[in-house]
């Protein structure tokens, strides 16, 4: 590479006895040089880069001089700020600031795509009632029983019979085991939608019955005996398969789905939020299993048998039900 030439005008200020040491003219004021042809530092890291050498030229130019000005007349006069500063990332200079975009040059390109939009669901069949929200459930019957009932399990046993379609609405919670509703929870139900349902667009209907069934308990400390204790509350019987409450109206089930789930994990049985589409979904997927069993030993095929005389062991409920249903408990995996 050839030497730098030196500026004359630093030079002359130098034979003068300026105490300033002489500059390297900058590579723009060079005739026919330019930073391109200024060879960069490769790999290993010999050589100057042409920032390295720009900021260096800079910063010895900005200093003035203790003696004599050096920017009075000669080719470094013109101002600093007519010199453009490129960053370290860059090895070529830009014709312009990046714009943002993802064209050539950072230039925003226009695109014109074919947008294919989702038609909403048609609400034209679907009548808002009158009063929208859930209506209050009494704690006790209008008209009590004096009488004390047994426990009667058999009302929280097997599938249930009623309540198993929508009527009004297209979402719902649906019981996937049996067990008894309090009337808190009817409160809590009905409170968590409330609040989250829009009384113009929406509506919510109960399923189940108000308490009705009596459940007794004797007093704490009290002792053994004695007959059937008192009347303490009063509860809702419900079955697997049977839906609580039904919520509809100009929505989709991804609006109602959040609330539904939360009320769903706060009851004292195992249930899920449905729609009309899922609900028949779930029932085609059982159906499907059923016929696709590859195993031959079923239960209902091996109590029906009546394979090591086991038939002494089992209820007439597992006859009935054909193992799909212990107790209050829906054994879904069961074929």
């Amino acid at each position: 590479m050839n030497p730098i030439p030196i500026n004359p005008v630093h030079e002359a200020s130098t034979k003068a006895g300026s105490r300033s040491r002489p500059l390297p003219a900058r590579p723009s004021e060079l005739p026919g040089v330019s930073l391109s042809a200024i060879p960069t530092r490769d790999g290993a890291g010999n050589g100057m880069s042409r920032v390295s050498l720009r900021n260096k030229c800079s910063r010895r130019v900005s200093r003035p001089d203790r003696g004599r000005g050096l920017f009075a007349a000669g080719p470094m006069a013109a101002p600093l700020r007519h010199f453009r500063r490129v960053p370290a990332m860059w090895r070529w200079r830009l014709p312009g600031p990046l714009r943002p975009g993802g064209g050539p040059g950072g230039v925003a390109v226009p695109r014109a795509g074919l947008k294919k939009w989702t038609l909403p669901p048609d609400y034209s069949g679907i009548t808002i009632p009158e009063k929208p929200k859930l209506k209050f459930m009494d704690k006790v019957p209008a008209v009590p029983k004096l009488q004390r009932e047994p426990r009667r399990l058999r009302d929280i046993r097997g599938p249930s019979q009623v309540a198993t379609d929508f009527t009004q609405g297209q979402y719902g919670i649906l019981a996937l085991g049996g067990g008894y509703l309090h009337w808190g929870h009817f409160e809590m139900i009905r409170l968590s939608i409330g609040r989250n349902i829009d009384p113009k667009s929406m509506f919510a209907v109960w399923r189940v019955p108000a308490p009705y069934k009596p459940v007794t308990r004797k007093s704490l400390g009290h002792r053994m005996g004695g007959g059937k204790g008192p009347i303490d509350r009063y509860v809702t019987a419900v079955k697997s398969g049977g839906l609580v409450v039904e919520v509809g109206g100009r929505c989709e089930f991804g609006e109602v789905r959040p609330f539904l789930t939360r009320v769903a994990q706060k009851l004292p049985f195992p249930a899920v939020a449905v729609s009309r589409e899922s609900l028949q979904e779930m029932r085609r997927e059982e159906e499907r299993r059923r016929l696709d069993n590859q195993n031959p030993w079923t239960f209902e095929r091996v109590v029906t048998s009546n394979m090591l005389g086991m038939r002494k062991y089992l209820s007439p409920y597992d006859l009935q039900h054909k193992g799909r249903y212990w107790g209050k408990f829906f054994l879904k995996h069961r074929v």
